[in-house]
């Protein structure tokens, strides 16, 4: 890999085998790196760790647009799933 900060990266799974390379052909980005584990973002729903963070040096296409939109949907509903089953566990918990 030469667009990362390191010439190798520990991937979890296939899909982020294709992932990386796929970051590693593009033009238009000229850097990226796998985020450790620790790496954590708060978020009103808790802490998020992303997996990847990447530059890009030129807009987003239409169709790229909306895909990444979709993708922060998909995010933000599954941080909204874990956040009303943690509440549904803390109301059993105090119910009981």
């Amino acid at each position: 890999m030469t667009k990362s900060v390191t010439d190798k990266i520990v991937c979890d799974s296939g899909v982020e085998v294709t992932w990386a390379e796929y970051l590693q052909a593009r033009d238009d980005i000229p850097l990226f790196i796998k985020l450790p584990g620790w790496f954590l973002v708060s978020t009103p729903l808790g802490n998020y760790n992303p997996d990847w963070a990447f530059v890009r040096t030129e807009e987003l296409e239409p169709l790229e647009h909306a895909r990444c939109l979709q993708l922060r949907q998909e995010v933000g509903q599954a941080l909204a799933d874990r956040r009303l089953l943690l509440l549904r566990l803390r109301h059993r918990k105090s119910a009981a």
